[in-house]
């Protein structure tokens, strides 16, 4: 009898060690990538500008935005050279009320090639593959707010992701390699749902969106550059 006690309490142990410790730390204290534990609230109310910038300057990679309506008021600026592989996570549960005038994410890498793979620097593959924004709801709050908009990136990767009244869903300027875009909403919007505006790409795919009632298109092409186009929905004009 007495060596069964002991075993259980050995068992109850591993069990405590194994789960207890991410128990409660979920219950008393947010996880390291959470925007909530560099003090973003997630009211609809506090502007979380400053917490969410914080959280992805701190390097983690992966910043995760639990249940909330986070408001912000300038551009979420992801500097891919600075802080590494970068991803922002919503669970399909989180959404970003952009308040103020430009994108509520902006990625920025330091790519300007082509898409020869000899053509890349270490960096790249190094610290800024596939920049990645998943399950997480942009809600435009100002006229002139974006859903999201990249420059110099590698492998952007956009999925599950809603966009709604703001100017352009999507904005990708200057060079950007290999983007995927995949069961996204990008619906009721001022301008273009995809706006390819005067961006070179070796590749796009459009896969499985829902892209509608965008005033300016739902998809645009201006003076871009693509050498693979997969998209059933993309319209050219020129400049």
């Amino acid at each position: 009898m007495r060596q069964h006690i002991i075993t259980i309490v050995i068992l109850t142990s591993i069990l405590n060690l194994a789960f207890g410790a991410g128990t409660v730390r979920a219950g008393l204290k947010p996880a390291p990538t959470d925007a909530h534990a560099f003090g973003a609230v997630g009211d609809g109310k506090a502007d979380d500008t400053a917490a969410i910038q914080k959280a992805v300057d701190a390097t983690a990679g992966l910043v995760q935005f639990p249940k909330g309506v986070y408001r912000i008021t300038k551009p979420i600026v992801i500097e891919l050279d600075k802080v590494g592989y970068a991803s922002i996570s919503g669970g399909a549960v989180a959404q970003i009320l952009m308040a103020g005038p430009g994108p509520a994410l902006k990625f920025v890498g330091t790519h300007f090639k082509s898409a020869d793979p000899e053509g890349f620097s270490n960096d790249v593959w190094e610290r800024q593959r596939m920049p990645l924004v998943d399950g997480v709801a942009i809600e435009g709050g100002h006229p002139e707010a974006i859903g999201i908009e990249v420059v110099g990136t590698m492998e952007l990767t956009v999925t599950r992701v809603h966009v709604r009244n703001v100017l352009h869903a999507i904005h990708l300027v200057g060079n950007n390699r290999n983007v995927l875009v995949s069961d996204c909403h990008l619906y009721e919007n001022r301008g273009i749902g995809i706006f390819y505006d005067n961006v070179n790409l070796h590749q796009s795919n459009i896969t499985g969106c829902h892209i509608s009632y965008n005033r300016g298109g739902g998809g645009v092409s201006r003076a871009a550059t693509c050498a693979t186009f997969t998209s059933p929905a993309v319209t050219s004009k020129a400049t």
